[in-house]
């Protein structure tokens, strides 16, 4: 039987943990609930695997880990509410073996632990640093939703994940025959490329705007790039985290153009909240009534047409989405009276009442 020490500041958790692992006779489970306890729980005990939170008070989980590594190679298990990827590469650079994130379901959660811990306890036995190190970071990016390349200092590619290779149209095998240099359109600063290198490998994070390159074809496309230090055994290598902005790019462009189509509409177009609030007023109505972005931080629309009293407002507003009125009014503003048809649309946008009013001006008497 393995004797495991579960660390945790929640004492709900270490009670349904105990009872988790313990059930299976494989292990015997011993609790502190904070990291000096767990300790000095390690000088007199000696447990076989640690299973250890992150965020507790006076020493978090990562300097229980790195406190833990600097006299010995026990199997570590990160277990924790925190879902960062910056603290799972923390951990795994640090010598966690796994990190695991917890989740609603406690029979799911703790039998992935129970897995995870069996492997650790094996592994301890079969690979080398260098080996667990590896198989702990390919987990990792395999689950994460952005495209990511290990690589070392020179730019040569050691590893990537599903979405990169989605990302630039490759295989792995051919990924691992590339450098980033061949990954980076002509738009990209390459010439900054060693002394960003010589930064991450000296422990600064980099951020970069980057132009990427599928191979294949040639194309080119707009990334943002994160770059961070990793270590397989006594090696440091570079992980890059990639972010495809070309879509978000071309979003605020069509953003742009229907905002540009919107606000210069034949009509006036008036967007307001359930009490009459003017939230958007475009450019053709406060042109037409001279209504400045200044006059629009306090104006309702109850300014403009002095017919829309609260009570009629409240009225639309409370009506089902879609639910729409017609009818003929005067809008008032600084250049004087517009006799108009005003067209209204009730929606409810995540939860908030938008009111949409439409207002053609009537042809003017010759």
């Amino acid at each position: 039987m393995k004797t495991v020490l579960y660390v945790d500041d929640e004492p709900a958790l270490l009670d349904i943990a105990r009872l988790f692992l313990e059930k299976t006779s494989e292990f015997r489970v011993l609790t502190a609930e904070t990291a000096k306890e767990g300790l000095e729980i390690i000088s007199t005990t000696h447990p076989d695997a640690i299973v250890s939170d992150y965020q507790m008070p006076g020493m978090d989980g990562l300097e229980f880990l790195k406190a833990v590594r600097h006299d010995s190679a026990i199997p570590f298990i990160m277990f924790t509410g925190r879902g960062s990827e910056m603290i799972a590469m923390e951990a795994t650079n640090s010598g966690a073996d796994y990190y695991i994130q917890k989740g609603a379901d406690p029979r799911a959660l703790f039998a992935e632990l129970t897995y995870k811990l069996r492997l650790a306890l094996s592994d301890r036995r079969d690979e080398t640093e260098e080996q667990r190190s590896k198989k702990t970071i390919r987990t990792l990016i395999d689950k994460t939703y952005n495209a990511v390349i290990i690589h070392n200092e020179e730019g040569k590619i050691l590893d990537v994940n599903s979405r990169m290779m989605e990302m630039f149209h490759v295989t792995r095998d051919e990924a691992l025959k590339y450098s980033i240099d061949d990954l980076s359109g002509p738009g990209s600063p390459t010439v900054i490329r060693p002394d960003v290198m010589k930064k991450v490998l000296a422990g600064e994070d980099q951020f970069l705007v980057w132009e990427a390159r599928r191979p294949h074809d040639g194309s080119v496309f707009p990334i943002e790039k994160f770059l961070t230090r990793i270590n397989f055994g006594k090696n440091d290598y570079i992980l890059c985290n990639i972010r495809d902005v070309s879509k978000s790019e071309k979003k605020l462009e069509t953003d742009a153009m229907i905002l540009s189509a919107v606000d210069n509409a034949p009509e006036g177009i008036i967007c307001t909240d359930s009490e009459g609030k003017i939230l958007y007023l475009n450019k053709t109505w406060s042109d037409r009534l001279g209504i400045t972005q200044t006059d629009m931080t306090t104006a309702t629309i109850s300014t403009i047409d002095p017919s829309l009293t609260s009570e009629l407002i409240s009225q639309y507003a409370a009506a089902p989405d879609g639910t729409t009125a017609t009818f003929s009014t005067t809008h008032q503003g600084p250049k004087g009276p517009v006799q108009v048809d005003l067209y209204c649309t009730k929606q409810t946008l995540n939860g908030r009442v938008i009111l949409c009013w439409y207002a053609r001006e009537k042809a003017r008497s010759p």
